[in-house]
């Protein structure tokens, strides 16, 4: 029976009107095709569907153990001509370098200690890869040390045009200042971005690297140095020299040290040698890692008016400029309207602490709002910006398409409608976070005129305080279906009082495709979501009355996660126990986790127990699953008794790959 169905569906497919199309119009049409798992479906026809996917793929993503026999790197048909973007920072087991040290069988799982078999074995792999994707430009891959980088980009080196690292571990030991960099600019002289927004080292291994290979320094046009976990930033006289190594630079992303208080923090002098260094710079983001003083309060900067009025005049094409300090910037409203003289092509705009951006005293548009060319306006800590200041914004900048505005005490829910009210039209998303005067139910009646817009919305949940119901003071808390659309429930604890709120009103919102939120949303379908609670790392102040362990904690936040039959794709972040440096699933959690049935892709952002994993195989449509600890600094050593081991994570995928999927 089934070679009868098999043959039947061969003929259908080769029945098929479209497979009589010319070649180059059936490519074209498959080029559309965009979500992975229809391009998948469609290669199940026929073997001309097969070859045109192949043909068309333009990005991948590979997960899975490379060492494994079982893996697509053995197939013949796995080949990809024309394949651009290869994503390796996904291989299994999640942050070991596949092509150094590593288990060699993945059937056994037993580490192979022979060098001279690891060297032949990771030879095989790097040539393998280079031949299934032969047109390769773009790589982002997890080095966590340059072995992996030297062995595979010479393949590449010809053709490699954007290289993204990642790596959550610690800066290895005993390794030289810009030995990380080293075998990319020496090996891959076509390099013309480099990312290293996940990738953690050093600021002081960034420019001994590009020192030593100025040829290849200098041909970069993207650079972004985000740096993972970084607590540092950039020095003057570093950033200067990277600007000099680098003078056909297009982007630059760093985080820098504004402190006046530090020896040689950023001031005028840095951005205008930045500016004098790179003049073709049309992105350029520069933000402080450092959070303000316990005691709230925030310094003048060492960035002046004048500075930077001379900074915008030397870049004429800037596009996108986010300057995001934790000091202040004095009477910013001149160096607004001298940005939009001197940018003209300026659209994006982020900028932090900055104070008098737009004082709207008049009729007339002053400060920022002189910027009509803005399609995004992001605004941090203007603690003089006023509802006034929005109304003129809105007047303006009448293109903008995203507008965030996070820690402004002076807004009200009055100037956020008047400014959505005149953005109407164009508005697509919004944020707003950590403003004293906008509680989350005054921010959602604020935003009623673009309820039928808006795309993306991120807002704090923060509700008023609320008459303690009967049902709480007995230490019960539930919520009654009857009550109305907007009804809340609240509790105390001896730390903390947490409310939650029923938003059913929000099903309304028709074209809403981004939610960020703490309590349920009202949505009846939801293939995706991101559960973000790592930032709960105070269980006893967190945690619901009375319960105050870490079991019953993510046991009472995961409750009910299972009602979302639709959810197929989970990423989920674990509180983090900061004290041990660890994010790891309780079994409560794995429980919970293992009744969502419809659940095909889980991605976990932390670890697990060893023997936690075997109720995973139990959900029957679980296809994808892994376990990242990228958060700095991932754990080095792994190899606690119960903890997951590289190993142990090996033979749980050969166990889930191995299962029959119905689909």
């Amino acid at each position: 029976m089934a070679e009868e169905e098999d043959g039947g569906g061969a003929a259908a497919a080769a029945g098929s009107p479209i497979l009589d199309l010319p070649e180059p119009l059936l490519l074209h049409i498959l080029g559309f095709l965009t979500d992975a798992r229809s391009r998948h479906r469609a290669t199940l026809a026929c073997h001309r569907l097969l070859a045109a996917e192949r043909a068309t793929r333009s990005a991948l993503s590979l997960r899975g153990d490379p060492r494994s026999a079982a893996f697509l790197l053995l197939s013949p048909a796995f080949c990809f001509p024309t394949l651009e973007h290869l994503d390796l920072s996904l291989v299994s087991p999640w942050g070991h370098p596949f092509l150094s040290s590593a288990p060699a069988d993945a059937a056994a799982a037993v580490p192979s200690h022979n060098p001279e078999e690891v060297a032949e074995q990771n030879a095989f792999i790097a040539a393998r890869l280079a031949h299934r994707f032969p047109a390769v430009s773009s790589l982002a891959i997890y080095s966590r040390d340059p072995s992996t980088l030297d062995r595979l980009t010479s393949h590449w080196q010809g053709s490699l045009r954007s290289v993204k690292l990642v790596r959550w571990h610690q800066r290895p030991p005993g390794l030289a200042g810009g030995a990380d960099l080293g075998p990319l600019l020496r090996t891959c002289p076509a390099l013309r971005v480099l990312d290293l927004s996940e990738f953690y080292c050093w600021t002081e291994d960034i420019m001994p690297a590009l020192a030593a290979h100025p040829t290849a320094a200098a041909e970069l046009t993207e650079l972004d140095l985000g740096l993972a976990g970084a607590t540092d930033g950039f020095h003057s006289s570093e950033l200067g020299a990277i600007a000099g190594c680098c003078p056909n630079l297009r982007k630059l992303v760093a985080p820098c040290v504004f402190n006046p208080r530090y020896v040689d923090f950023v001031g005028d002098d840095a951005l205008l040698s930045i500016a004098a260094s790179c003049p073709k710079l049309t992105v350029l983001r520069l933000r402080e890692p450092f959070e303000p003083a316990p005691n709230g309060q925030r310094e003048d900067a060492a960035i002046t008016v004048a500075g930077m009025i001379a900074f915008f005049a030397a870049l004429p094409g800037l596009e996108d400029f986010t300057l995001d300090l934790r000091h202040n910037v004095l009477e910013a409203a001149p160096a607004m309207e001298a940005l939009a003289r001197r940018c003209p092509r300026i659209m994006f705009l982020t900028l932090g602490c900055f104070q008098g951006l737009c004082k709207a005293s008049w009729l007339h548009l002053d400060g920022v709002a002189v910027c009509g060319a803005l399609e995004s306006l992001c605004v941090k800590n203007c603690q003089d910006l006023t509802d006034a200041s929005l109304a003129t914004i809105g007047r303006g900048c009448g293109r903008l398409a995203k507008f965030a505005i996070h820690g402004c005490d002076l807004v009200t829910s009055a100037g956020i409608r008047r400014l959505v009210t005149a953005l109407r039209p164009t508005i697509k998303e919004v944020s707003i976070l950590h403003c004293r005067l906008l509680d989350t139910a005054a921010c959602l009646t604020a935003l009623s005129p673009i309820r039928d817009r808006i795309e993306s919305l991120e807002i704090n949940c923060v509700w008023k305080e609320v008459e303690q119901p009967d049902s709480v003071a007995n230490g019960t808390t539930r919520c009654d279906p009857d009550d109305d659309v907007l009804g809340e429930v609240s509790y105390e604890s001896a730390f903390k009082k947490c409310r939650y709120m029923e938003l059913d009103d929000l099903v309304s919102w028709e074209m809403l495709r981004s939610l960020s939120l703490w309590f349920p949303a009202g949505f009846t379908v939801l293939a995706k979501m991101k559960l973000d609670l790592s930032e709960a790392v105070g269980y006893a102040l967190t945690a619901p009355a009375g319960q105050m362990d870490l079991s019953p904690w993510e046991r009472f936040y995961l409750q009910g996660i299972d009602s979302l039959q639709t959810l197929y794709e989970l990423d989920y972040w674990p509180p983090q126990d900061k004290q041990v440096n660890q994010r790891s699933l309780t079994l409560p959690a794995v429980g919970l986790l293992q009744r969502c049935i419809g659940l095909r892709k889980l991605f976990v952002h932390g670890t697990t127990h060893e023997h936690f994993l075997t109720f995973f195989l139990k959900m029957p449509n679980l296809r994808d699953m892994q376990l990242r600890e990228d958060y700095y600094p991932a754990p080095e050593n792994d190899m606690m008794i119960t903890e997951m081991r590289a190993e142990s994570w090996l033979r749980f995928e050969m166990q889930l790959n191995n299962r029959p999927i119905d689909d």
